[in-house]
């Protein structure tokens, strides 16, 4: 009868105490130590009205205990984290919940999360989606900041990540992710040279950063065009790239040791003189323009060398390159007229010269027989 009592008395001080909340919620006081889990599970089971389906391998003793009361979801929650320290997991569907092995937790059919409001220890399954980076990139360096019984893949078809874990850890992935997805945002800049030369800087860039392809895919996350109209770089891509390219242009997007660049145009059918004069011409209107327009006024010049029939062009930028589109389409062949001619000199010499000439040196010297 005295054993009898004691059971009683520790069994009394193990079992959790109900009551009620100052709302009229219903709230339970838990208080186990070295209770079997099994146990555990059916008071969290017949507390929170769901139905348990126990793995038979999940065994063990549980010590939790708490001062404050718990109403029904933070008791679901408190069961969670034990069951997580003993390396278990509760996988729902519907209102039945599944207690397995945590290592089992990725194969099983486990709940999308993002449908419904879970706790932070139970186990789903997240597709989390990407816009501006692509997944497989991200995965490398997600893969060290989840448990090892987690599950993380990339969907590449969809550019997205899933990932399959405890609530708590997904969500956790989820906020990383949006952050480094953030910092991908691509966009496009335009940067305007001044001394360089578009394509020419497209080109030493390209060069400098070569594609790199695997498997037939371009893996460079950059792009850039060259506009020779306005002399411009139009730079393609995260913000990261755009400002480490738009940062290099400006370093290599400078005046050469001379004031000028001076180019030798050899004409091969205008006129240098008439050539240069039309030249010096567009010179003066475009400077004219720029100061009403309150810009920088064009530098430049252009000299004629008569000997060799050849322009001296001494300017920068895309004002030498306009001069040398003029020189091309002016530098042409002329339209000419053939014409041919024979000359024929007509006197009246040869008609004198023709008939008969008769010589008479002694008038009776002709006779009849």
């Amino acid at each position: 009868m005295k054993k009898l009592t004691q059971l009683v008395l520790m069994v009394a001080l193990l079992l959790p105490g109900a009551g009620y909340s100052a709302e009229g919620e219903k709230t339970w006081t838990v208080n186990f130590k070295d209770s079997d889990i099994h146990e555990v599970i059916k008071f969290v089971a017949d507390a929170t009205g769901k139905t348990v389906v126990i793995d038979p391998r999940v065994k063990g003793k549980v010590k939790v205990i708490s001062v404050d009361p718990l109403n029904s979801d933070e008791l679901y929650n408190l069961f969670l984290s034990v069951l997580e320290i003993q390396g278990f997991t509760a996988v729902e569907s519907g209102n039945i919940v599944r207690v397995i092995p945590k290592k089992e937790a990725r194969s099983s059919p486990a709940p999308v999360s993002g449908l419904r409001k879970q706790a932070n220890d139970e186990y789903a399954t997240q597709v989390i989606s990407l816009k501006n980076v692509s997944a497989s990139k991200v995965l490398p360096v997600l893969r060290p900041l989840v448990p090892q019984q987690s599950h993380l893949a990339a969907y590449e078809p969809g550019n997205a990540i899933i990932i399959a874990d405890t609530t708590a850890n997904i969500e956790r992935i989820r906020a990383l992710i949006q952050k480094i997805d953030r910092a991908a945002v691509e966009g496009t800049d335009v940067v305007e040279l001044k001394y360089a030369q578009a394509d020419e800087m497209v080109r030493m860039i390209s060069e400098l950063y070569p594609q790199k392809s695997a498997a037939g895919a371009t893996q460079q996350s950059w792009l850039l065009v060259g506009d020779e109209r306005t002399n411009s770089v139009l730079v393609k891509g995260p913000d990261i790239d755009r400002d480490r390219i738009k940062e290099l242009i400006g370093r290599m997007d400078r005046p050469g040791p001379q004031a000028g660049n001076v180019r030798v145009v050899y004409l091969e059918y205008a006129k240098a003189e008439s050539l240069a004069q039309i030249l010096n011409n567009i010179v003066q209107n475009t400077q004219k323009a720029d100061k009403k327009q309150s810009a920088t006024a064009v530098e430049a010049s252009v000299e004629a060398d008569e000997d060799t029939n050849a322009l001296l062009i001494t300017a920068e930028g895309d004002t030498l390159k306009t001069l040398l589109s003029v020189v091309e389409r002016l530098d042409i062949r002329r339209a000419q007229v053939l014409v041919e001619a024979i000359i024929v000199e007509v006197n009246d010499r040869a008609g004198r010269d023709l008939g008969i000439q008769w010589l008479f040196q002694d008038r009776f010297a002709l006779t009849w027989p």
